[in-house]
């Protein structure tokens, strides 16, 4: 059956003649699907991967052979030696590869063909993979995207490195918008990295009094990564949070689960830090203490 459609859709888009065979292979997800093109001396091979569901399943395939028809096109001008490289630029393949896929879409939108890959969804996937975009920014150059009617390879291999200037009637907004923060910090995989992004020296010298602080008076406290900064965690037990991603100041939070209990403060270049300091050790003081108290009345059970 699917021999059969992805043969009528070849003969749709008037490229049958150029393909000799085509080989299907059946994947268990719709993300998984993909089409690998295999070109001889006088035609193209073709193996589709398509996830083993009726949902849009013509719209599937079609989108996938469209990009055999994108390759077979002269005005395309497709160039296989000019694809950024997956190994060396992973990010610039991964905009390459989103570029095209909202190339085919779009066409596939304007033909009428239900597909599953759809404005929302594959704007949705674009924005998500623009970590240094702002959502707002990130949307508006999808919708450029969307609307073009005729795009090359060149085009899209440019446009891959250059995404930002698809906006071209100003510069770009948005660069200190809160999600592109988060996007950079997620990059971030170390406490000391995170530490080194602040570009205050003045609040990078207090971050770094706030981990001494830690290691000198919250014996057994372990400080961990998070999307936005630096956790303190005693026991498994979360008790301070230190937000690193402001240029202007530490977001400061100290938890009591127990007593359910929060306090936030913002700290400045020229900010007191002694009275969160005192805090975060009273906050510590008591969770160990309950801690240790749980413990001697609940001993761990020997065999």
């Amino acid at each position: 059956m699917d021999q059969r459609l992805a043969h009528d859709i070849l003969r749709t888009l008037g490229v049958a003649s150029c393909v000799r065979k085509v080989r299907i292979d059946q994947v268990n997800s719709p993300w998984n699907e993909r089409v690998e093109i295999k070109k001889k001396e006088t035609h193209l091979d073709v193996k589709l991967s398509i996830w083993d569901h009726p949902l849009c399943l013509y719209g599937r395939i079609y989108r996938l052979l469209m990009y055999v028809g994108d390759v077979l096109q002269p005005e395309f001008q497709y160039d296989p030696g000019k694809v950024p490289n997956n190994s060396t630029e992973p990010a610039i393949r991964e905009t390459y590869n989103h570029l095209w896929g909202i190339y085919i879409d779009s066409r596939v939108e304007r033909r009428g063909i239900d597909n599953f890959y759809d404005r929302v969804l594959r704007r949705n996937l674009f924005i998500d993979a623009q970590k240094s975009l702002s959502w707002q920014e990130s949307s508006r150059i999808f919708q450029r995207l969307w609307d073009r009617q005729q795009y090359t390879h060149r085009q899209i291999i440019d446009d891959a490195y250059h995404l930002n200037e698809v906006l071209t009637e100003g510069p770009a907004e948005g660069a200190d918008a809160f999600e592109v923060e988060i996007g950079a910090s997620r990059l971030s995989d170390s406490v000391q990295t995170h530490i080194d992004r602040i570009a205050s020296s003045g609040l990078r010298e207090k971050a770094e009094d706030f981990m001494r602080f830690a290691k000198d008076h919250c014996q057994g406290t372990l400080i961990e990564t998070s999307s936005y900064g630096l956790y303190f965690m005693y026991d498994q037990e979360i008790f301070a949070e230190m937000i690193t991603t402001r240029s202007d100041a530490l977001l400061i939070s100290v938890f009591d689960f127990q007593l359910d209990f929060q306090e936030s403060y913002r700290l400045t270049e020229e900010s007191d830090p002694e009275p969160v300091l005192e805090k975060i050790r009273d906050t510590y003081n008591r969770i160990s203490s309950h801690l240790r108290l749980k413990s001697i009345k609940n001993p761990t059970p020997t065999f």
